[in-house]
């Protein structure tokens, strides 16, 4: 791992620091940091375990953990926790699931319904003042 910050540096917990780490992806195996089959965390162990990478990213696209999971794990790699120990309860959801991701498509799909109708009204308003003047 890229050795950026010193252990006690506050910046270690900046969110900055967690999504600008560049480093080995740290999921080798199952059962690392107390990731379990019950997580379903896919592709594990990780075939980029070998290239340095912008790891925030990682986690969350080729992982799928979500943000609060992978920043956990981003936090316990820069503070040289040992791989052994648990950060993950069994019960934890950590994984990003396929209808989480609908739920979020479908929002921004009515938020931009909503926003073309604004929009359209917007337009429709101020068309009909500049004709009446």
């Amino acid at each position: 791992m890229t050795h950026l910050f010193l252990n006690d540096d506050l910046v270690t917990q900046s969110k900055c620091a967690v999504r600008k780490l560049k480093s080995k992806c740290p999921l080798l195996a199952r059962h690392m940091y107390g990731l379990g089959d019950q997580h379903q965390v896919p592709n594990i162990p990780c075939d980029r375990a070998d290239q340095h990478i912008f790891l925030f990213h990682h986690l969350t696209y080729f992982h799928k953990l979500n943000a609060k999971a992978a920043t956990k794990l981003i936090r316990a790699l820069i503070l040289n926790k040992n791989p052994s120990e648990p950060l993950f309860h069994p019960n934890d959801i950590i994984v990003v699931s396929n209808q989480q991701i609908r739920r979020t498509k479908k929002i921004t799909d009515n938020q931009q319904r909503s926003d073309q109708f604004n929009y359209s009204n917007q337009l429709e308003n101020f068309s009909s003042k500049v004709i009446r003047n």
